[in-house]
């Protein structure tokens, strides 16, 4: 499967969910995942403050990357393609609370679960 863009999201994308015919995120991959950051990055946090979302949901994204970068392969795909979703809804609650009008697809069946969740209500 070939997919191309100047970015390389697309070709996630289209690893995750046309490729992929098998792997599928865990509850137990999400909770990692929106847990608590494996490592002290503030990529995101840094080069987009006062840009894009708020420092609350800079903060999740830098700590979702720290989990993301050591999942294997589709997996790696899924969780981007998820976080690539998310972040274009500009809502961390398309994780936790999907509604018709949000395309949560990847989402939809694994919700963050756990004190990280309560938080975010």
């Amino acid at each position: 499967m070939a997919s191309n863009d100047f970015l390389t999201f697309p070709t996630v994308i289209a690893d995750a969910t046309v490729v992929n015919q098998e792997d599928v995120l865990t509850p137990e991959d999400i909770d990692r995942i929106c847990g608590p950051a494996a490592d002290d990055r503030d990529f995101i946090r840094s080069t987009f403050d006062g840009l894009y979302f708020t420092a609350e949901d800079r903060a999740f994204l830098d700590a979702a990357w720290s989990h993301v970068d050591h999942l294997p392969g589709h997996k790696r795909a899924l969780a981007i393609s998820t976080l690539v979703l998310a972040a274009a809804r500009n809502s961390r609650a398309a994780w936790i609370r999907p509604t018709p009008r949000r395309a949560t697809t990847f989402a939809r069946d694994f919700p963050c679960t756990g004190a990280a969740s309560a938080s975010w209500s």
